[in-house]
């Protein structure tokens, strides 16, 4: 079984490879720094309406994670990720 698990990892890891290879042949898919402002002024202007706190804290951080990372719109994440990342820092700010 861990062999397999093993195989799949390496697999998603040259898939992300592949990807990262593809956005850099196509520039237009990366963002500036300059565009980061208007980037979350439209989030938190036509998207946190429509969301509950949960869905906020996820998007939130998958944004964090993604873009204003490495500039990449792709991102791998895994519910071990998000129980450490959005569901602690929900529940932390939830209670304040």
């Amino acid at each position: 079984m861990k062999t397999h698990l093993n195989q799949i990892r390496q697999l998603l890891s040259e898939l992300e490879v592949q990807a990262d290879s593809i956005l850099i042949q196509n520039s237009d898919h990366g963002f500036a720094a300059a565009e980061l402002p208007l980037i979350i002024q439209e989030i938190v202007d036509d998207l946190h309406p429509l969301l509950t706190p949960y869905e906020t804290a996820f998007y939130w951080y998958a944004f964090r994670h993604s873009i204003v990372t490495n500039g990449s719109p792709l991102l791998r994440i895994s519910t071990r990720g998000l129980q450490g990342g959005v569901v602690k820092s929900f529940v932390v700010r939830k209670s304040l």
